[in-house]
């Protein structure tokens, strides 16, 4: 396919699903081709904010990942460079308006209604809003992440996308009981999951947790409420995963002192932010921070040999993968023999023994947390079939998971 064809086949694409307005520009940001009348509606919205004033300081950057881009009123945009365009092809394609949160177009209807512009106006201004979607942040996050592959050939994470999102000013909406309850019935699938992984990832000093990090945007879009303010959501996110893992960090032998001391720092920096960039870059380097921390006192900590400690990090970050004792071996440099004896002296249970200890362990908190049923998490820990797996989950807890999940 050519580049022209993948762009037309991901817009139609993600026409089937919203109703959203693409359009494109030149290097000086004029317009191509002749206006539609949806599109010069819809882009007249971009024109006039403060969106298109932070593409033009983007572009100053020579850029070649796409940007999210924002208003004080809750709209938001794409905008994607094309890194390699030839003549006479678009320099800029956008996509937009969209709102991420429910309560913004009603915000934005009673600011309107109360406004002093002409009648005629404030309902035409109205029509327009009652035609731009609201999108979940995962979605445009993934909706970025194709337009870039289909524009530059190229494949990239979340993480590689700019966010120029403005402080909204807007009036925030009380949240009540039944919003509560209709907020809760929609829960963002997968993100517990998520959620534990980079939580052990936490405890057990896991530096694999950068893998876990660039699914967890595409499954969450962080703390659910109704509020027009989407910086402010963005902080609660993450000051509330910082509490989280702080508590982590304690659990994998951090000194309660140095891991309170961590929160009370990171949870300050995030107060102190003024776009969802800087919130998210906080986020990445706390976690760091927090299992760096969380490896270092493991290894001052342990009692045991060096050969066992590092077999138990192995399972510990390995507990969803199939290990064996020739594995562990050839880490550690010994015979299969010799490990498995050293391993029992120091130890005090066996290599297998603690593999399945370990494993229960992590199948525990999926019971708790996740939805999974007992054979899909039987599955994810490689246990040869649910029976095995239920009667090693006997032995160790000394109930069946399904009532272990019950109690």
């Amino acid at each position: 396919m050519t580049k022209k064809e993948r762009i037309c086949f991901f817009e139609e694409m993600v026409k089937n699903c919203y109703n959203l307005t693409f359009w494109e520009y030149d290097k000086d940001l004029n317009h191509l081709d002749p206006l539609t009348e949806e599109i010069e509606l819809m882009a007249y919205f971009f024109d006039f904010s403060s969106a298109k004033k932070n593409l033009t300081a983007y572009l100053a950057t020579n850029p070649t990942k796409p940007i999210l881009l924002s208003d004080s009123v809750g709209l938001m945009w794409v905008a994607l460079p094309d890194n390699a365009p030839k003549k006479d092809e678009p320099f800029i394609y956008v996509f937009g308006p969209m709102f991420v949160n429910e309560s913004s177009p009603s915000v934005i209807r009673k600011r309107i209604s109360s406004g002093s512009q002409p009648q005629p106006i404030r309902r035409k201004v109205v029509e327009a809003l009652s035609m731009i979607p609201v999108i979940p942040t995962v979605s445009i996050f993934q909706f970025a992440t194709m337009l870039h592959l289909a524009v530059n050939n190229e494949k990239i994470k979340s993480g590689d996308l700019r966010h120029e999102i403005e402080n909204n000013t807007l009036a925030h909406e009380t949240i009540t009981y039944k919003d509560a309850e209709a907020i809760t019935s929609n829960e963002h699938r997968g993100a517990q999951q998520i959620d534990y992984l980079l939580l052990e990832a936490v405890r057990t000093g896991n530096e694999k947790y950068k893998e876990i990090l660039n699914q967890a945007s595409f499954i969450s879009s962080g703390v659910r409420g109704k509020r027009s303010d989407s910086i402010r959501n963005a902080k609660n996110s993450v000051i509330l995963f910082i509490g989280l893992c702080s508590r982590a960090a304690m659990n994998g032998g951090v000194p309660s002192e140095i891991a309170f001391q961590k929160c009370d720092f990171y949870v300050d920096m995030v107060e102190c932010c003024s776009t969802i960039t800087e919130a998210m870059e906080i986020n990445h380097t706390m976690l760091d921070d927090y299992i760096q921390t969380v490896r270092k006192y493991r290894q001052k900590n342990t009692s045991y040999s060096k050969a066992v400690q590092s077999c138990i990090d192995y399972i510990e970050q390995r507990v969803t993968e199939k290990i064996t004792i020739q594995r562990l071996a050839k880490i550690c440099g010994y015979s299969d023999y010799y490990l498995t004896r050293k391993f029992k002296e120091e130890t005090g249970k066996t290599v297998n023994e603690y593999i399945n200890y370990t494993k229960i362990q992590r199948a525990k908190t999926m019971l708790t947390t996740t939805n999974y049923t007992v054979q899909e998490i039987s599955d994810s820990l490689e246990f040869c079939s649910r029976s095995y797996f239920s009667s090693v989950f006997e032995k160790i807890e000394k109930c069946s998971p399904t009532e272990y999940r019950n109690r």
